[in-house]
């Protein structure tokens, strides 16, 4: 979306910033509500998601809080983009496995939020051997598969 203004505030040592961006329209709107009831989540995340995630990772960035509420596409779901950056970790070298981790179980809960009848077991097997395929980086299928269930079942 747009970019309207950039602001920080500055309250003696803590600095926070803010991105003001356009709202999302029904041109443009979050994953969840795209693939909502819609069995496409799983193919989606393995093929067009993955990609981008993996190419983030090897560049050494960490989204923190990569669901797919924080993600935005066009209907078609070719066009995607990430919101809520505010959790982003950068640096210079790739992504240490157990972040890599983290952010994979994010974005199964989230599919598996999405749509329940999807096997959280099964979806990491296919996210996992499609990262690996992608950056050749192998992700613990176990160490996914127990933070997935922890954000499917965590109360808040």
């Amino acid at each position: 979306p747009q970019v309207e203004a950039v602001l920080q505030l500055v309250s003696g040592w803590h600095i926070c910033d803010f991105l003001v961006t356009r709202a999302l329209n029904e041109e443009l709107n979050t994953c969840n509500y795209l693939l909502c009831g819609n069995d496409r989540a799983s193919y989606f995340l393995e093929n067009n998601l993955l990609p981008a995630v993996t190419m983030l990772h090897q560049n050494g960035i960490a989204h923190g809080d990569l669901n797919l509420r924080n993600i935005y596409g066009d209907p078609s779901m070719l066009n995607i983009g990430v919101i809520d950056l505010d959790g982003v970790v950068m640096q210079n070298y790739p992504l240490e496995t157990c972040s890599r981790e983290n952010e994979l179980a994010r974005l199964a809960s989230g599919c598996c939020k999405l749509c329940p009848d999807e096997d959280p077991g099964t979806l990491i097997k296919l996210l996992t051997a499609r990262y690996e395929q992608l950056c050749n980086v192998q992700c613990n299928e176990a160490n996914i598969l127990k933070r997935t269930k922890y954000l499917l079942t965590r109360k808040r």
